[in-house]
């Protein structure tokens, strides 16, 4: 994130000129995220939090924490279709006989491990100021966070 050298007020990634002052961005430089900024983009790894953190105000100019609640978003949107996939899965996968229960097991062992481990690596990337961009939804939270 840029931010204003005359009012400290963030820059959008392809803006030219500061919103709030009408300064250059040319002059702009990256600010780190305050812990405050850190903690909160981590808590919107809980999806709620993400929620609230895209529509209100004082959060939504943030693109630290919009970054994370878009990521947090599109990352709990996606374990959600993932497991509407394996549910369809392993009841084909249950209608073969003794191999069949046994690789459902298996997948839901590595599914319900996969996922928290997932969000446990994006909180703690958050809490150290990283903007950990996932493969697809990553870029797709930097687009969306970019836009305000």
């Amino acid at each position: 994130m840029s931010a204003c050298p005359q009012c400290g007020t963030e820059i959008p990634a392809n803006g030219t000129y500061c919103p709030d002052c009408g300064q250059s961005a040319s002059n702009s430089k990256r600010v780190p995220a305050s812990g405050r900024d850190r903690i909160l983009a981590a808590i919107s790894y809980f999806f709620i939090p993400a929620v609230i953190f895209i529509f209100l105000h004082p959060f939504k100019r943030i693109h630290f924490i919009r970054f994370h609640a878009f990521q947090s978003l599109f990352t709990w949107i996606a374990m959600v279709a993932v497991a509407g996939v394996i549910k369809a899965v392993s009841m084909l996968l249950l209608l073969i006989p003794s191999f069949g229960p046994l690789i459902t097991f298996l997948l839901l062992i590595l599914y319900g491990l996969a996922g928290p481990i997932l969000l446990l690596l994006l909180i703690a990337k958050a809490t150290m100021s990283e903007e950990f961009e996932l493969l697809i939804i990553g870029h797709i939270a930097q687009k969306q966070a970019g836009n305000l």
